[in-house]
């Protein structure tokens, strides 16, 4: 009938999706599972603090989790040593420099309000000890002057309480890894668990308030 014909090739392109609990990067962006942000309503990532160290889909560090460095510093996945639950995190570090391990998640503050960090450690190595930050949104952090973990068998709370600085608005939590000159044997080890950042309220009751309102 006169009209030309040609083949075409249709090439289709089709976007590799994240599956969020396999341990895998699906996509190749460089985030695995519940560190992408299409996973944050997954039911695997769902309220994905992990501040109970329960969520061990990645390692050194566990998701949720930033490392100051990767040499001479590992955070691994330890479910005979724990505070609550089946895990906890097994820190080891072979060096007398600080290392750092740090929430990703910056969790909302108001400025002024007080907040505090608690984490609970087991520190029976007397060659390493332990300190908490606030990590606020400006990079300034808080922290108590001397005061750090103790050497000890049994788990034990470090907290700390602050008032939000003007102008920030938000925390991470960190805890900060120290050796101690005196019994530096090369190495140290300590074990930590279940994390939490808590808001202080200020309130008063009207006195004109029925009791039985009260709980």
């Amino acid at each position: 009938d006169g009209t030309d014909t040609a083949d075409a090739t249709v090439v289709f392109s089709v976007a590799t999706i994240e599956v969020c609990d396999n341990g895998v990067d699906d996509d190749q962006n460089g985030d695995t599972d519940c560190e992408e942000s299409q996973c944050s309503s997954d039911p695997s990532c769902a309220g994905g603090y992990n501040f109970d160290f329960e969520d061990w889909v990645v390692s050194d560090p566990p998701i949720r989790y930033d490392k100051s460095a990767q040499s001479s510093f590992s955070i691994t996945d330890e479910n005979a040593v724990v505070n609550t639950g089946g895990h906890a995190a097994r820190v080891d570090w072979s060096t007398q420099s600080n290392r750092d391990l740090t929430h990703e998640t910056p969790l909302p503050v108001t400025a002024g309000n007080e907040y505090t960090f608690h984490a609970w450690v087991l520190d029976n190595d007397p060659a390493g000890r332990a300190r908490v930050f606030m990590v606020w949104s400006d990079n300034s952090t808080d922290f108590p002057n001397n005061d750090f973990s103790v050497g000890s068998s049994q788990w034990q709370e470090l907290a700390y309480t602050v008032a939000a600085p003007a102008g920030v608005t938000s925390v991470r939590p960190r805890l900060r890894f120290y050796d101690v000159n005196a019994n530096w044997d090369g190495d140290a080890i300590l074990y930590t668990d279940d994390w939490a950042i808590t808001e202080h309220y200020t309130f008063t009751v009207d006195d004109n308030l029925d009791s039985d309102t009260v709980e």
